[in-house]
């Protein structure tokens, strides 16, 4: 998940975390705003750092799902990474850090 070199840039994700997240799947967003608007239950806003290389080597495999949407509470519209299966969750939240701006 971390950049092969200079010519394999970083994407940074983000997710607010809600308390009642499930193993087998994850969604980020590439968008600060929407991913604030998810927090819930005393959650926080959760930052990723994944290289571009690991996105499409999980996209490619059917791992991860990119999709747009309209976020429900503006109309923000943004990339939505839906990461899927338990352990590569697992390995996505070991990326994860709160995210300060």
């Amino acid at each position: 998940m971390s950049s092969a070199g200079e010519f394999d840039p970083v994407k940074t994700l983000y997710r607010g975390t809600t308390g009642s997240e499930t193993a087998s799947g994850i969604f980020l967003t590439d968008d600060i705003s929407v991913a604030k608007s998810y927090i819930l239950n005393g959650g926080q806003a959760m930052k990723y750092e994944i290289s571009s290389s690991g996105l499409y080597q999980l996209e490619h495999s059917g791992e991860l799902i990119l999709g747009r949407g309209i976020n429900t509470g503006s109309t923000t519209i943004s990339t939505e990474y839906q990461f899927i299966g338990k352990e590569l969750v697992n390995e996505i939240n070991k990326l994860a850090r709160p995210f300060s701006p």
